[in-house]
């Protein structure tokens, strides 16, 4: 198959493509209301959250439990955003503290 041969046969695909128009679109009438169902939406959040100008994030006692007891700080404080916790398993130094960037070296 030669050049001139795809490039005509490419030309007349696109334009049959162009020429054809969706039929669905014709039969819908411009001037008709479609009434939809109403939607609940609910928002659970905290008042903290919504008084605060800065991002607040809240930890519940259940999840410090469910965190093999809450016994490592790194463990209770691994699901908020922006916190890390580097354990450096020496208890004489303890743990670094980065919360959105800033800490301790």
């Amino acid at each position: 198959v030669s050049f001139p041969v795809i490039r005509r046969l490419s030309l007349i695909l696109i334009l049959g493509a162009a020429s054809v128009t969706p039929v669905s679109a014709e039969q819908e009438d411009p001037d008709s209301v479609v009434e939809l169902s109403p939607v609940l939406v609910r928002v659970l959040g905290s008042a903290i959250r919504a008084q605060s100008p800065t991002p607040v994030s809240v930890v519940a006692g259940s999840e410090l439990t469910r965190a093999n007891g809450g016994a490592f700080l790194e463990e209770a404080l691994r699901a908020v955003p922006g916190v890390q916790i580097h354990n450096r398993f020496n208890f004489g130094v303890g743990e670094r503290l980065v919360v959105r960037g800033f800490g301790s070296r």
